[in-house]
């Protein structure tokens, strides 16, 4: 198995909303903080309740933090935003802005995630200039039916070296799952949000050392199942000019 360690990209609550933004902005940017300390590949603002202004202050802010770092940011459908904040990339729904129509217009300056539910949308994807996709759901949650690792492993297979990172139901117990079935590593909200801001998340034995040690630990816990595929490489972008700063993300997982 490759030595490549795991995508791993933390997705926002989504709890912002124009009246707590001030509170959930300070949350946030503190947990891109430690996102960042933890070398979570990207993170992906995914914060639909709250004004354009109030989305772009919020990458603004986020984008200082991971400015010159290993973690890349994304910011969910919105390319104006993410292009004006100095974010690394943008991330589309599979009903949003078509990647071919996109990728036209921005060249190569831009990372482009793209969710997709079946194998035809990931491999439309693949073709259109995505630099990975996202699938899922694969496992069960409070909200989806999951589809299960037999499907994730056979979008994997047909994706061949491009980068599958599974959602959906993505726990500490199952993210080793995914990697043995294919996937490049895993996006989660909840998961990876407690991982870098919650002692719920490290085992009773560590729970007396610092911080960044008990990520450490967390990280090296993960890395023993090795990805295949690795992780999207492009030019990590300038407020305002996305073309000229290298922007591979880090491959730590937790």
């Amino acid at each position: 198995m490759s030595s490549r360690e795991p995508i791993t990209c933390l997705i926002t609550k989504g709890e912002a909303t124009p009246e707590n933004f001030s509170d959930q902005a300070s949350r946030i940017t503190e947990t891109v903080k430690l996102a960042v300390v933890a070398e979570i590949s990207y993170v992906q603002l995914r914060e639909k309740r709250i004004s354009s202004r109030q989305l772009f202050e919020l990458a603004l802010l986020a984008a200082s933090v991971t400015k010159g770092s290993n973690t890349k940011l994304l910011v969910n459908g919105r390319l104006d935003i993410a292009i004006a904040a100095g974010a690394n990339g943008v991330h589309l729904p599979e009903d949003g802005v078509p990647v071919a129509a996109l990728r036209a217009q921005i060249g190569s300056r831009f990372i482009i995630g793209a969710s997709v539910h079946s194998l035809e949308s990931a491999l439309d994807a693949k073709k259109d200039g995505a630099d990975f996709v996202i699938f899922g759901p694969v496992f069960d949650s409070s909200e989806k039916k999951g589809v299960g690792v037999d499907n994730l492993a056979e979008i994997c297979d047909e994706m061949g070296d491009f980068p599958v990172i599974a959602v959906g139901g993505i726990e500490r117990e199952n993210a080793a799952d995914v990697l043995k079935n294919g996937a490049a590593g895993y996006a989660a909200i909840r998961y990876l949000n407690d991982a870098v801001t919650s002692d719920l998340s490290v085992p009773p034995a560590v729970s007396g050392v610092s911080k960044l040690e008990r990520l450490r630990i967390l990280a090296a816990a993960a890395a023993k199942y090795r990805s295949p595929r690795g992780v999207p490489t492009r030019s990590e972008p300038q407020r305002g000019d996305a073309s000229e700063r290298d922007r591979e993300p880090a491959k730590r997982a937790l």
